[in-house]
C-alpha cells in the first residue's frame, strides 16, 4: 500500500510535470506515466521488487532530467520576469543531465544483464 501511494503520488507529479512544462495532451501525458509500468509488467517483468527498484530508478532518473530539462525552459522563458532564478551555467545542467542519464542506462544495463 505504501509503495502504491508513493507511486501515485510521483505518477501524478511526473504527469502534471509532462502536461504543464512539455505541453503534452492529457492522454498522452497518462498513457506515458502509467503505461510504462504496465507494459514491463505485461512483458514478462514479474518480480515485485525487481520492478519497483527498476521503475523507481529509471523514472527517478528520468524524472531529474526533466526537472533539469525544466530550470533551463523557464530560465530562458517569459517566468524569468515573473520570478527570480539563480544562474546556474549551461556546462552545469548538461554534465546534471548526462550523469543522470548514465545512472539510467547504468540501471537498465545491470537488469537486463540478470
Amino acid at each position: 500500500l505504501t509503495i502504491l501511494s508513493i507511486y501515485m503520488l510521483i505518477g501524478v507529479e511526473l504527469q502534471n510535470m509532462f502536461i504543464l512544462d512539455f505541453k503534452m495532451k492529457k492522454l498522452s501525458a497518462f498513457l506515458l506515466t502509467a503505461g510504462v509500468p504496465i507494459a514491463l509488467f505485461l512483458f514478462g517483468f514479474r518480480e515485485f521488487i525487481f520492478l519497483v527498484g527498476f521503475v523507481g530508478a529509471v523514472f527517478g532518473g528520468l524524472h531529474a532530467v526533466f526537472i533539469v530539462a525544466t530550470y533551463q525552459k523557464m530560465r530562458k522563458g517569459l517566468e524569468k520576469k515573473k520570478h527570480k532564478c539563480f544562474h546556474v551555467p549551461n556546462y552545469i545542467s548538461w554534465l546534471l543531465i548526462i550523469i543522470f542519464l548514465v545512472g539510467v542506462a547504468l540501471e537498465i544495463q545491470s537488469r537486463i544483464a540478470i
